[in-house]
């Protein structure tokens, strides 16, 4: 008889001897020596590789198995394999036929009433490389190496309980939530946004982070600045330009510099600090200390005009006021100097009035004399 004999004529034989057969006996094809109630073996010289083939020819539209498995117990498996030999556990290969509608490599689904179920469960340990499973797709756009599907928003298509690594770029059609702390260039993240890692920020560099297309308005970040672009070159830098009011250091816990180098320290004391010009239609200086109003008050020590004239001879300057070679050395307190100014006005108003007075006085005396000599005189 030929070596290569039908599987069918197996099955014929193993049916019609079913009923002598005891449960615990085996059965061997391709072997004298079975060693499980079914031992298929090939013959080592034979060219025909498949040991074991089911087929069906029915094509009509019922849901139809080669091969179907089933597990009285619970938690047995309707067809398990253990294969000990080959680098592929288990191969198969969907060719689709004469079907138009989707094809299948492996075709999976779990259902039930209680506990988890799993379509497909992968499991490798031990290797190199270990992987639970693995999807491989080669081709262009609406191919996937591995697909998940899910319609229902409280679940997920796809789920990991530990880290996932991608070595090429991860998209999101829809919002990327993400639930924990972000991070880009570091994998221990102590924010929720944290990037770690890029260029100094240039004209023709973009820092850490940029916003906006290279070749129009852009807005570029690195470790310590922040720069506003337009395709490469300077460009304007708004901050609330259409909001509301900007507070910069609140809680007076830093200062603002303008025009100052990096590294330069602000004056002890100061919120701000400008080395430049500075032009505005107003100023507004509020001075938390007494107005001078105080030089009108009737105990007030205007200093006599004639010490005033020897204090000026003295020291250049009128007192109170600094020299010129302080204000050259350490500038003016614009709302210090107000003040003071102010109140030089208010002791100048009350020489003025003192003076004002005497005229008026002597004017008088001079009219009295005057009427005096015309009376003397008969005129």
């Amino acid at each position: 008889m030929n070596k290569v004999v039908p599987l069918t004529f197996y099955l014929c034989v193993l049916i019609s001897v079913s009923h002598v057969l005891n449960a615990q006996e085996k059965i061997g094809i391709g072997t004298s020596s079975p060693a499980f109630l079914l031992d298929v073996q090939g013959y080592p010289s034979s060219t025909l590789l498949t040991n074991l083939n089911s087929k069906v020819n029915y094509v009509g539209a019922l849901d139809i198995k080669a091969i179907e498995g089933t597990s009285v117990t619970s938690a047995g498996y309707g067809i398990g394999g253990k294969f000990t030999g080959g680098s592929r556990g288990l191969d198969i290969l969907g060719m689709g036929g004469s079907s138009t509608g989707a094809v299948y490599g492996t075709y999976s689904n779990a259902t039930g009433t209680a506990g988890a179920h799993y379509g497909v469960y992968g499991l490798a340990t031990g290797g190199v490389f270990n992987f639970g499973v693995y999807g491989y797709a080669n081709g262009g756009i609406g191919n996937y190496g591995i697909f998940g599907y899910n319609t229902n928003l409280a679940g997920y298509a796809g789920y990991f309980t530990g880290r996932g690594h991608f070595t090429e770029e991860l998209r999101a059609d829809k919002n990327l939530l993400v639930d924990d702390n972000l991070g880009i260039g570091t994998l221990t993240p102590t924010t929720r946004l944290q990037v770690v890692g890029g260029n100094d920020a240039s004209y023709t560099t973009h820092g850490f982070i940029q916003t906006g297309t290279t070749a129009s308005w852009n807005i570029v970040i690195d470790d310590n600045e922040i720069l506003g672009r337009n395709n490469g070159a300077e460009n304007e830098l708004f901050i609330q330009r259409d909001g509301g009011d900007l507070i910069l250091c609140a809680l007076e816990l830093g200062s603002v510099g303008i025009g100052l180098l990096a590294g330069t320290s602000i004056p002890t004391g100061y919120m701000l600090a400008v080395d430049g010009k500075i032009v505005s239609e107003e100023l507004r200086i509020q001075n938390s200390d007494n107005w001078p109003d105080y030089v009108f008050s009737d105990h007030y020590p205007l200093m006599p005009l004639e010490d005033l004239k020897r204090s000026i001879a003295e020291h250049k300057h009128l007192p109170n006021i600094p020299s010129a070679t302080v204000v050259a050395s350490e500038g003016i307190l614009i709302g210090d100097m107000q003040k003071k100014m102010m109140e030089k006005i208010e002791e100048l108003t009350l020489y003025v009035i003192d003076l004002h007075e005497m005229i008026r006085k002597q004017q008088e005396e001079i009219e009295q004399q005057k009427a005096e000599i015309r009376l003397l005189s008969g005129k």
